[in-house]
């Protein structure tokens, strides 16, 4: 795996060749702080992301503050994205782990397959997700589980009390609407974050209608 840092202004942008999933929880914890661009390149073609993690000790957060974020962190996106010559991921999700910190991700670009970076959540090949596991709070969450931030218990992800995801971006493709967002619906065939997410433990939904908290609901688990 070959790193390559970029300046932008105190911070540092990191494009990380190769299979991510293999990066160590130690590594990545080591370079927490700074905002990170990822690409993620495989045989067949590549897949692109832009993530910041930002630990911290805080127990709890206010749903504007969470959404607020979200969208500033977006915005950044659309920024870095710009000056690197590619097209912009269309969502961003902003997960706040309790105790832990927060970590900003966005959908993951690239062919219509499973990204390496979420086989640690969800089965290999992304068969149980609509868009192949490719969400940004599917991103996410793996990040969180490559930290050591959030683990599992009989196939269940769970994450501290208190822990709490919303996302940003594109409502309307024609008009270029962007605002908060639900998470993604399921299909006949497949599942979506609307059915993943809430089989999370301790984790609240933050939506552009309020909150989704929905304990118990086992429908669908994350890892097969």
């Amino acid at each position: 795996m070959a790193t390559t840092t970029f300046p932008r202004l105190s911070s540092l942008l990191f494009v990380l060749l190769g299979i991510f999933q293999l990066v160590t929880p130690s590594v990545l914890e080591a370079r927490v702080g700074g905002p990170r661009r990822n690409t993620d390149t495989v045989t067949n073609g590549g897949f692109y992301w832009y993530e910041e993690i930002d630990a911290g000790s805080a127990r709890t957060i206010q749903d504007a503050t969470l959404k607020g974020d979200c969208r500033k962190d977006y915005e950044t996106m659309l920024v870095v994205a710009r000056a690197d010559g590619v097209v912009a991921p269309s969502v961003f999700a902003e997960l706040f782990v309790a105790g832990r910190g927060i970590i900003g991700a966005s959908s993951i670009k690239g062919r219509q397959a499973q990204a390496p970076q979420t086989c640690n959540i969800l089965p290999a090949g992304g068969t149980t997700h609509r868009f192949y596991g490719n969400c940004a709070e599917m991103n996410a969450l793996a990040i969180a589980v490559n930290l050591g931030w959030a683990t599992f218990s009989n196939n269940r992800l769970v994450l501290p009390a208190g822990s709490a995801i919303t996302a940003y971006g594109v409502r309307n493709a024609q008009t270029g609407a962007v605002g908060v967002l639900r998470p993604c619906d399921a299909t006949p065939e497949f599942q979506g974050c609307s059915t993943l997410l809430p089989t999370a433990a301790n984790l609240k939904i933050v939506t552009r209608d309020g909150d989704l908290e929905i304990e118990g609901l086992r429908a669908v688990e994350f890892k097969a």
